[in-house]
C-alpha cells in the first residue's frame, strides 16, 4: 500500500494545477455536505468513531478523496456542528409566564435546526 506524505509549501500552480485544486476543493465541499446531511438525518451523531465507521469508505469511493482529506471532512463538519451547539447554549431564550409571573429559560439544541 503506498504511503502519502503531506507538506506545506508555497505554490505557483499552472492553469491545469489550479483546475485540479479547484476540483479537489469542490469534492471536499461536496463530501462535507454529504456528512452534514448524514449527521442531520441520524439524530446529530457527532462521534468521530461512529461517523468514521459509517462514512469513511463511502467518502473515499464517492468523492475520490485521499485518507487524510476524508478524515478532515469528518473533523470539519463535526467542529461546525459543535460550534453551533455551543452558540445555542450561549444565547438561551427567556420568557415570563403570564400565569405565574415566573421567568423560564429555554435552551436550544441542534434539534432546533430541524
Amino acid at each position: 500500500m503506498p504511503l502519502t506524505k503531506t507538506i506545506k509549501v508555497q505554490l505557483y500552480p499552472s492553469a491545469s494545477d489550479i483546475e485540479k485544486f479547484e476540483e479537489t476543493q469542490q469534492q471536499f465541499l461536496n463530501a462535507c455536505n454529504f456528512v452534514s446531511t448524514y449527521i442531520f438525518d441520524h439524530n446529530f451523531e457527532l462521534g468521530q468513531t461512529t461517523l468514521h465507521n459509517a462514512l469513511y469508505h463511502q467518502i473515499r469511493q464517492d468523492f475520490g478523496l485521499q485518507s487524510q482529506m476524508a478524515q478532515s471532512v469528518m473533523r470539519t463538519v463535526i467542529a461546525r456542528y459543535k460550534t453551533v451547539k455551543t452558540q445555542f447554549k450561549q444565547k438561551p431564550k427567556r420568557y415570563k409566564d403570564i400565569h405565574t409571573g415566573k421567568y423560564h429559560t429555554l435552551y436550544k439544541d441542534l434539534y432546533h435546526l430541524t
